[in-house]
């Protein structure tokens, strides 16, 4: 009794695996009563115009009196394509025809079990006979029947022609159960046949992998062991300014996992001005949260009941967020540390759902090819200007920045690019070298990353040794000069030009122009969502 309830779950075991059917279970029945230490065992799937060979590999495991599946091997076969022709009055292709009508895999074990055929396929036997045989020979007829052979018998009654193609059709993987679990049949199908690697390969190339968190694998992993005909993948990073959003839409095309674009969402943290609200110092109140790695640090424990209690530092804060979210005038200011402090923190379940939509946040949309580097369009989504020979999209010539235009939406719900003119890969290089940089980093790779949008930190030798600069390329490109800063964000003026008449005054009359503008251009923002309210 004890043996058949082994049997019964082995069964149920690998159907949740995706390897079912009457031969199996049949075949699983009668090397159950030989009850060697090994099973070996031939399983047939079809995924549309495939066909795969599962090689089960069960051991018996004296621990728990059972067997388990230890491994298997998928064995995928490319399409087989006969040149049909007529041999000896035979028509190839009518043959081929019939032999496609058959379930071989049936008939095969129903004659190895001494059961009876329903079929009488006598007449395909004969024909197979007549393409060649030993009175009369054919080279063209051997080959025709060793590869129909091969295509439509399972492997345990092919001739020796038919297991030479092996080498030729066949590519196979081995999958082991390891301490997670092993492949479905599904999964390794889409392994073995590359349609997993050809996916990942796509994607991965633009570089989104470089995100901490983002795991492609293990998500094409679960979608392709569903054999979803469609889904997306999406992934959310915290950047310096804001949270960038991606969005990949992946869909089944023949057979065959085809991405065509990403889209890329980027929500700006608001501005904020601190004071003292309630008695609390928004500013203070943000340098402690600062302070704490809300993802890994000791926030709280567990009582006796099971029940979050948070440590006192850590609810002394909450305390504070909370009376900032209860008023109207400050609520702003405690959605925004919650959003930048808690978003990847136990603490998210303090989050109320309609503070992570950030509604009232700027938002700017964009779509892209596959065939961009992610951390170059995602700094141009968070409105750093990007040089047009870094974006496989652009047209524009080469001494051309794209920013992105978050003042207007195009019918497509995007926000547009627009090309400016501005500084040279040649002056950022001069810029560059002006700056006594260290030599560890080759030029050629920093005035790259300036041209990617980043804020770079560069080396340098200074009056009181080595330091390190932040550099950039500013908002306006047109300036043509690098913005330089300390590695805290403090600005650094520097006469690039070596201009006579040059005074940092002009760039800080310069910035406060800029800064007037974003503020202007805020204010008609929060005018225009306050109309469309009141509407």
């Amino acid at each position: 009794m004890a043996e058949q309830d082994n049997l019964a779950d082995l069964i149920i075991y690998l159907k949740s695996l995706g390897f079912e059917g009457s031969i199996l279970e049949a075949t699983l029945r009668k090397e159950y009563e030989r009850f060697d230490a090994f099973m070996y065992i031939d399983h047939y799937i079809a995924f549309g115009n495939d066909l795969l060979r599962y090689e089960l590999h069960l051991v018996y495991d004296r621990q728990f009196n059972a067997y388990r599946l230890d491994q298997y091997e998928v064995f995928y076969r490319k399409q087989v394509n006969i040149e049909h022709k007529i041999i000896n009055g035979i028509d190839t292709q009518e043959l081929e025809r019939l032999m496609a009508e058959v379930d071989w895999h049936y008939y095969f074990f129903q004659e190895m079990n001494d059961l009876p055929t329903e079929e009488d396929l006598s007449g395909i036997f004969e024909k197979m006979e007549a393409l060649s045989d030993e009175n009369n020979p054919n080279s063209e007829g051997l080959k025709i029947k060793s590869r129909l052979i091969y295509k439509y018998w399972p492997s345990g009654n092919w001739n020796d022609e038919a297991n030479e193609l092996q080498d030729i059709y066949e590519t196979s993987k081995v999958f082991k159960a390891e301490h997670l679990g092993i492949a479905n049949a599904t999964l390794a199908y889409h392994i073995t046949s590359g349609n997993f690697g050809n996916l990942h390969e796509l994607i991965s190339r633009t570089g989104i992998e470089a995100y901490p968190g983002f795991d492609l694998k293990g998500l094409l992993a679960v979608y392709l062991s569903k054999n979803s005909e469609r889904f997306d993948l999406s992934f959310s990073c915290q950047q310096e300014d804001g949270i960038i959003d991606f969005h990949i839409p992946v869909c089944k095309q023949e057979g065959r996992y085809e991405a065509e674009y990403m889209e890329l969402t980027f929500t700006r943290f608001p501005e904020i001005k601190h004071g003292v609200f309630s008695g609390i110092d928004t500013a203070n109140l943000k340098e402690q949260m600062k302070l704490i790695d809300w993802e890994h640090g000791d926030l709280y424990y567990l009582d006796e009941n099971e029940d979050v209690i948070l440590y006192p530092y850590v609810q002394t804060i909450k305390d504070s967020i909370d009376r900032l979210n209860a008023d109207t005038q400050t609520q702003h200011i405690g959605e925004y540390l919650q959003i930048k402090y808690w978003g990847e923190s136990v603490m998210e379940m303090y989050v109320n759902e309609e503070t992570w939509q950030m509604k009232d946040w700027e938002k700017t949309r964009q779509r892209f090819t596959l065939d961009e580097d992610t951390r170059t369009i995602g700094n141009l989504m968070q409105g750093r200007p990007v040089h047009s020979s870094m974006l496989s999209i652009s047209d524009a010539p080469d001494e051309r920045w794209c920013v992105i235009d978050a003042t207007s939406v195009a019918d497509n719900g995007l926000n547009p690019i627009k090309y400016i003119e501005g500084i040279s890969r040649g002056q950022i290089e001069t810029m560059v070298s002006m700056l006594s940089v260290d030599g560890t980093v080759w030029t050629g790779d920093i005035v790259r990353s300036i041209q990617q949008g980043e804020k770079v930190p560069v080396d340098i030798n200074g009056i009181n040794g080595a330091e390190q600069v932040i550099v950039s390329v500013p908002a306006n490109p047109a300036e043509q000069r690098l913005e330089v800063t300390t590695p805290e964000g403090r600005s650094i003026p520097f006469n690039f030009k070596m201009d006579p008449d040059w005074c940092a005054d002009q760039i800080s009359t310069r910035l406060e122009q800029q800064e007037g503008k974003k503020d202007l251009r805020t204010k008609k923002n929060q005018r225009g969502k306050t109309r469309r309210k009141g509407m």
